[in-house]
């Protein structure tokens, strides 16, 4: 006999709960009697279980009837969950426990500020690294670009102070902090011992004093550097 859902496939079970012929398709599984439910009868848990109406009922009573209050310390009550519903509590606990979840604002301050005492460190150690060309005359003095680092630093660790419950957080929050800070002065100390920038410095104080000097003195002045014509 063709099943009474779909009218296309032959029928193999019925319905526990009104008796509808189903094929394999149309008929879904009882999770807990694991007889042959159709899709007018079946009843879903909040944990997507697929229920009978028999079972559904059984389980409703289970948890109107399995809740027993006991008196605590506070004088409160608390409910004590048995049965598929003390199952279903742990099985949230399990999926709730297994999502990955996002670093502590002071794991990122630590972080940051760690990475910009290093980069500091290396660009006071190569002065090299201190300017970078942009082409054009255009350049970048590298201190003041690696300033992002221990300001991102000095953010995060001020969002752990302000959000941390434990006082070891908020304590790892400040020491974070407290190496940005660092990280800034010796991107201070890079960025006005840079030889490039004090040579552009020099070379400007320079021409200053060629435009203000009059026609006699810079004849004079390239006679003492150039000797005379």
């Amino acid at each position: 006999m063709e099943c009474e859902i779909c009218s296309l496939r032959g029928s193999v079970t019925s319905c526990v709960t009104c008796g509808k012929l189903l094929c394999e398709e149309c008929g879904l599984e009882c999770a807990e009697c694991a007889k042959m439910i159709c899709p007018e009868h079946i009843h879903t848990t909040s944990h997507g279980r697929t229920l009978c109406e028999k079972c559904y009922q059984k389980r409703e009573e289970r948890r109107s009837g399995h809740k027993k209050g006991r008196e605590v310390a506070g004088g409160g009550v608390v409910e004590e969950l048995e049965g598929e519903e003390l199952e279903e509590e742990e099985e949230d606990r399990v999926l709730t426990a297994s999502v990955r979840k996002p670093p502590s604002p002071w794991v990122i301050s630590l972080g940051a500020a760690g990475l910009a005492v290093l980069l500091m460190i290396i660009v006071l150690v190569f002065p090299g690294m201190r300017t970078m060309s942009m082409g054009g005359g255009w350049s970048l003095r590298t201190p003041l670009v690696l300033m992002i680092v221990p300001a991102v630093a000095i953010a995060w660790g001020v969002a752990g102070i302000l959000t941390s419950t434990e006082q070891i957080a908020r304590n790892r929050s400040m020491i974070g902090i407290g190496l940005s800070v660092v990280a800034c002065v010796l991107g201070a100390l890079a960025f006005f011992t840079d030889p490039a920038r004090q040579a552009e410095f020099e070379a400007r104080e320079a021409q200053h004093q060629r435009d203000a000097m009059t026609p006699e003195e810079l004849e004079r002045w390239r006679e003492e550097r150039l000797g005379p014509r």
